[in-house]
């Protein structure tokens, strides 16, 4: 009973009971040497790194300087429409203005026509 016990070749997991861990091992350094020699790497290609990065970077803000004239110039724009609009105003209303004087004085003029000795 001093001897080693024997050990059989047991099929572990899903592999079928005719093939043993040695079949296995075989298969696996075959697949392994074929998927190299497909690959190119064989033949003097370099692999592809494997610390590749990649980046995307966000847009970045404007210069505040530049922001800041922008703003000063949207808010002149603006104080010049206002100041537009009211100029046409005033002087759209200083027309209906004029215009009401000159009614006026022409309805005086045709009252001294019609009231003048003839």
């Amino acid at each position: 009973s001093s001897q080693a016990p024997h050990l059989e070749a047991v099929p572990v997991g899903p592999l079928p009971a005719f093939v043993g861990w040695g079949m296995f091992r075989a298969c696996v350094a075959l697949v392994s040497v074929y998927t190299l020699l497909v690959s190119g790497y064989g033949a003097g290609a370099t692999p592809d790194p494997y610390h590749r990065i990649h980046i995307h970077m966000e847009e970045g803000m404007g210069d505040p300087v530049e922001a800041a004239r922008a703003w000063e110039e949207a808010a002149a724009d603006k104080r010049w429409v206002a100041e537009l609009s009211e100029r046409r105003l005033r002087s759209q209303a200083t027309l209906e203005a004029a215009a009401s004087v000159l009614k006026a004085q022409g309805a005086t003029v045709a009252d001294l026509v019609k009231a003048r000795p003839q």
